[in-house]
Formats: C-alpha cells, sequence, structure tokens
C-alpha cells in the first residue's frame, strides 16, 4: 500500500513582472515547519533554456558573494512557457526542511539563468508598512513569508535592489 503524501501548498508571487534579467536573489521566513519541495518561475523563454537554483540556511545578505556558501539544488533543462505564464521545473533534489526552530526558519534562494531570461517585478509592498525595500514583505500567508530581493547577473555576478522574485513555491506541512 502507498504511502499517504498530501498535496503540496504554496504561495505565489505576481506574474505581471516587467524587467528581466539573469535571475533572482530572496528570502523566504516560514512562520511553521514546512518542507519546501519545488518552484515555479517567470521567464521570458519559450524555447529549451537552463536553469539553476542555489539555496542556503539564514538570510542571503550574509555571505551574499560566496559562492561556496551555497549548495546548488537544482541544474535543469526546461521549455520556458514565456510571459505571464508559470514555468515549471522539477521537485529539488533535496526537499528543504525549513522552520523547525529560530536557527531554521530563514532560507534564501539564488533562481537563475546564464542569460537575461527571468521575468521579475519592482518590489512589493504587501506589509502595509510603506515599505517595499529590500527585506520587506513581498507576499505572505499563514506558513510562510517571501521577501523582496535583488536581480542578480550569472553566476554571482552583479546585483541589483530591490526586486521581487515572480514565481510559486511548493512546500508541505510537517
Amino acid at each position: 500500500e502507498m504511502d499517504y503524501i498530501p498535496p503540496s501548498l504554496f504561495l505565489t508571487t505576481t506574474f505581471d513582472g516587467e524587467s528581466k534579467h539573469d535571475g533572482n536573489m530572496f528570502d523566504v521566513v516560514a512562520k511553521n515547519p514546512i518542507i519546501i519541495t519545488q518552484m515555479d518561475i517567470h521567464t521570458i523563454a519559450t524555447s529549451s533554456v537552463t536553469v539553476h537554483i542555489w539555496t542556503k540556511e539564514g538570510t542571503l545578505r550574509d555571505n551574499l558573494n560566496r559562492k561556496n556558501a551555497w549548495t546548488k539544488i537544482l541544474t535543469t533543462t526546461i521549455t520556458g512557457r514565456g510571459i505571464n505564464q508559470p514555468t515549471p521545473l522539477p521537485p529539488f533534489s533535496t526537499p528543504l526542511v525549513t522552520g523547525i526552530d529560530e536557527n531554521t526558519s530563514r532560507r534564501s534562494f539564488y533562481v537563475t539563468f546564464e542569460e537575461n531570461l527571468m521575468v521579475r517585478s519592482r518590489a512589493a509592498d504587501n506589509n502595509g508598512d510603506g515599505g517595499g525595500g529590500f527585506g520587506s514583505v513581498a507576499e505572505v500567508n499563514e506558513d510562510l513569508r517571501m521577501l523582496n530581493g535583488i536581480a542578480r547577473s550569472w553566476k554571482f555576478g552583479r546585483s541589483f535592489s530591490p526586486w521581487q522574485w515572480n514565481g510559486i513555491l511548493y512546500y508541505r506541512k510537517l
């Protein structure tokens, strides 16, 4: 008999991005213990392209430029679905347990192409505090806060702040 796997929960940002770059870095803060399993991204590409994802515990502000502080969890070739459409990625090689305690509640992601194919949006303000700057809340639900981050050139290159990642983060409750 098969083990029951609960359906994925998710947190969606906008797909109305008006600008493109190689990639984005952003933080998520878990309010409850969760396992982050995969994501959909927003790309202008409609052909076969390679996408890379790195992650680490803690904020992206720490070790922003130290590539060896980050762990690559996905390199895959996908067919992009184009503008205003979620492009699904395969599940991460290792599901990311997040929010077990104070030390594991924050996780950063670096999602990137090797060229200008990632769609991004101006930093959103869903805090109600008039913010919208780097590290402010872009999207939130009962389990998770997704923060505004930065646009980043390929392979830990130049960064531009603040920008909101466009995509969907999938997770399960622990």
